[in-house]
C-alpha cells in the first residue's frame, strides 16, 4: 500500500530544504575563514618559535 503526503507537508519540507541550502551557502565562507585563521595562527607560532 502506497500513501502520499498531503501537499502542505510536501511544501513545508521543500521550504525547510531550501532554507537549509541557503543557510549552508552563507556558512561556508565563515567556516573557511575560521579554518584559514587557525592554519595561519599555527604557521605563525611555528615560525615564531624557530626564529627565537
Amino acid at each position: 500500500m502506497e500513501t502520499t503526503l498531503p501537499p502542505e507537508v510536501t511544501a513545508a519540507f521543500t521550504g525547510i530544504s531550501d532554507n537549509f541550502d541557503a543557510m549552508a551557502a552563507e556558512a561556508w565562507p565563515v567556516v573557511a575563514t575560521i579554518v584559514g585563521g587557525f592554519i595561519l595562527l599555527k604557521l605563525f607560532k611555528k615560525f615564531a618559535n624557530k626564529a627565537s
